[in-house]
C-alpha cells in the first residue's frame, strides 16, 4: 500500500516507485542513482561485450577454432570481464564475500552460455546466417533482458 501523498495530495499508486520512495524524500537523486547504475551496467556490458567478439572473431578468423567453440571462448572471457566490471565498478560490492557471487554468476551466466550458444547454433546453421551477426543478435538481446535483471537482483545485492 503506498503511503506517501503525490504532490496534488492523492495516494501514489504506482506501487514499485511509492514502497521503494527513499526515507530522504530526495526522490530525483534516487532516479537518477537508479539510472546511473543501470547505464553503468551498460557500459560494463558493452566492454565486456566486445571483449567477447573479439576473442571469438579470433578464434575463429586467426585459430581456426570450430565458431560454436569460438563462440563459447568469447563468452567466457567476455563473462570474466564483466563480472570484474560489475563487482567493482558498476554495483560496488566489493565489501562482501566474493565467493558467493562468482557462485551465483556462474549460474547465471550458465545460462546465459547455454542460451547464447544455442541461439548462435540455430541462427547460422539452419538460417545460415554468419556467425558474428548471430552472436550479436542474440547476445544483445539476452544482455538487454536477462543479464542486467539477474547481476542486479540476484548476485550484487545490495
Amino acid at each position: 500500500m503506498a503511503r506517501w501523498m503525490g504532490r496534488d495530495g492523492r495516494r501514489c499508486f504506482v506501487g514499485y516507485l511509492c514502497k521503494h520512495r527513499p526515507a530522504n524524500n530526495n526522490f530525483l537523486q534516487h532516479i537518477l542513482k537508479k539510472m546511473l547504475t543501470f547505464l553503468k551496467a551498460q557500459a560494463s556490458s558493452l566492454t565486456a561485450t566486445l571483449v567477447d567478439y573479439l576473442t571469438t572473431w579470433f578464434c575463429v578468423s586467426f585459430l581456426g577454432v570450430w565458431y560454436v567453440a569460438g563462440s563459447v571462448t568469447g563468452t567466457v572471457v567476455g563473462g570474466c570481464v564483466n563480472f570484474y566490471m560489475g563487482r567493482n565498478w558498476v554495483f560496488n560490492s566489493t565489501n562482501k564475500d566474493i565467493r558467493p557471487q562468482i557462485v551465483k554468476y556462474i549460474l547465471v551466466w550458465c545460462g546465459n552460455l547455454i542460451i547464447v550458444t544455442t541461439g548462435v547454433y540455430i541462427l547460422t546453421h539452419f538460417l545460415s546466417i554468419n556467425y558474428m551477426l548471430s552472436k550479436i543478435l542474440v547476445s544483445g538481446l539476452i544482455g538487454t533482458i536477462y543479464n542486467y535483471f539477474m547481476q542486479k537482483q540476484f548476485i550484487f545485492t545490495q
